[in-house]
């Protein structure tokens, strides 16, 4: 049908992409890198490499960003720009940016010299009792070598970045460069115990194949990592706490903190109330914020909690906090 009159809306906006715009479009997006693996069409606009190029191909010279689509109206439809994001995505990842892509990438940095290999494990592992997890390790030779030399380092684990995964990291303040320093990431389906337990006798192990020694703890050999600061993340502390009991059930000598108890005998909290120290100040803001809401002894009890020994009434703990109210118990399952 053709209409002849004048009409009262403005024309149709373009839904197709020409070719020879789509063209300059992922030549847009190849300044990215390896950024490519997680882009969309929000996070390609605040770009600031991308936004060059943008502004460089329109002349655009304003103040105010041009948008995709004032490249081509057809770019303002995000679905459809993600659409061409995929496309080009998917022929630089061909296995994906997934787990098989990590994999896959591993077998290509074969061919690099040790010095720049980055991803140095992808695996799963099967845990009796638990579902089967995934881990991957990420580390420099450099940050090995930093890791080993490191006496206060600190871990913890965000959710923040990739779904269903948890990233791991152990940070460390050097004083010859005034920062701190991650020495090592990880990422890991599981927040057990077990789960744990794999990720850091694969990151010590990682360690001790990059320098030729083995990473010390100054209750065990008398010098190296003295106190390690955590936040509380569910298995981390007993999962550290089998590592050291692991690498001691053999090992002759004493304890160097106590020199009546022998290495061997020492059970995972043992290590761990030597060497481990909860960062109060996470714990105590987010219970202090609940004092208002809760009953004086609940209070006490969720402070309890804080302690780097066996709680001897931990169930009895636990149930009076469950029945302390509704915000008492996100406490709990948090």
């Amino acid at each position: 049908m053709v209409c002849r009159n004048p009409h009262s809306h403005p024309d149709p906006r373009a839904t197709r992409t020409p070719k020879a715009i789509e063209e300059l479009f992922n030549s847009l997006l190849d300044t990215l890198g390896w950024k490519l693996a997680d882009a969309t069409p929000r996070k390609i606009i605040l770009d600031a490499a991308f936004m060059t190029g943008l502004r460089k191909i329109l002349g655009w010279h304003g103040l105010q960003d041009p948008s995709l689509s004032d490249l081509h109206p057809s770019l303002g439809n995000f679905d459809h720009t993600a659409r061409l994001i995929n496309k080009l995505r998917l022929e630089q990842f061909p296995d994906g940016t997934g787990f098989q892509g990590i994999l896959a990438m591993i077998e290509e940095n074969a061919s690099l010299p040790h010095e720049q290999v980055y991803v140095r494990c992808a695996e799963k592992h099967d845990i009796p009792g638990e579902r089967s997890f995934s881990l991957i390790i990420c580390m420099f030779k450099r940050m090995s070598e930093l890791l080993l030399h490191t006496k206060r380092p600190s871990i913890d684990t965000s959710f923040k970045r990739i779904h269903r995964w948890q990233e791991f990291e152990i940070e460390a303040w050097f004083p010859e460069y005034s920062r701190s320093v991650v020495v090592a990431r990880a990422f890991t389906t599981s927040q057990s115990a077990a789960a744990h337990h794999v990720l850091f006798k694969r990151i010590f192990e990682i360690v001790e194949a990059d320098t030729g020694q083995q990473v010390q703890f100054r209750h065990i050999h008398g010098t190296g990592w003295d106190t390690i600061i955590a936040d509380e993340h569910r298995g981390q502390a007993l999962g550290l706490g089998l590592y050291l009991q692991e690498i001691c059930c053999n090992m002759a000598g004493y304890c160097s903190v106590d020199w009546t108890i022998a290495l061997h005998e020492l059970k995972p909290y043992d290590h761990t109330k030597r060497c481990l120290r909860i960062c109060f100040q996470h714990y105590s803001t987010r219970v202090r914020g609940l004092k208002p809401h809760v009953l004086t002894a609940v209070y006490g009890a969720m402070m309890a909690l804080y302690s780097a020994d066996p709680i001897p009434n931990y169930d009895a703990t636990i149930s009076l906090i469950q029945h302390g109210g509704k915000k008492a118990l996100g406490s709990v399952i948090y």
